[in-house]
């Protein structure tokens, strides 16, 4: 009888979970309109290595700074054989303003509806989840599609830079083949 009440004590004091909790899991799967209203899918990187860089809102100093920065460095993240998508709940609309103001050039993704920011636990605390806001945290998915690295500390205006150091570290090289 005394260790329904511990259970419970234990499962109450358990942290929620965390994005740092699914490394070594497979990547959430997602279906995501890109910039151009072209559906975008985890699946279409299969093979490859992938960045996923959530931020929280379009067209905001940090947020562009990240941004910027991934435009910027694609050509030598793709050298290296990686991907990258950035994914915030701004519709499509907005991510084509940001994109056209902005000139980023990379694939944005937007998550309206907060299912992706979910699945990936990087919902602002405290988020009203009908008007979801991620955190600024990356995933870093292998080529098997297993999430091998979460970065909770990014620094906007090197976020490309921070990333393409982590998949080195990591083992990203382009393909000799």
């Amino acid at each position: 009888m005394l260790i329904i009440p511990v259970v419970y004590s234990l499962q109450a004091a358990m942290p929620s979970a965390t994005p740092v909790q699914l490394i070594s899991k497979r990547a959430p799967d997602f279906a995501l309109m890109d910039q151009a209203d072209r559906k975008v899918s985890l699946k279409d990187f299969k093979g490859k290595w992938l960045v996923i860089a959530f931020y929280p809102v379009d067209m905001t100093s940090g947020c562009t700074l990240q941004n910027r920065s991934y435009t910027k460095a694609m050509d030598t993240i793709k050298a290296i054989g990686a991907n990258v998508v950035t994914i915030s709940a701004q519709d499509t609309a907005s991510k084509r303003q940001f994109c056209a103001k902005e000139s980023l050039t990379h694939t944005l993704l937007s998550d309206t509806d907060g299912a992706v920011i979910n699945a990936y636990r990087v919902l602002r605390d405290g988020g009203d989840p009908a008007k979801p806001i991620a955190k600024r945290i990356t995933f870093y998915i292998n080529p098997d599609g297993r999430i091998v690295a979460v970065d909770t500390k990014i620094k906007p205006a090197t976020a490309a830079e921070d990333s393409l150091a982590i998949l080195e570290l990591l083992g990203a090289k382009k393909d000799e083949k």
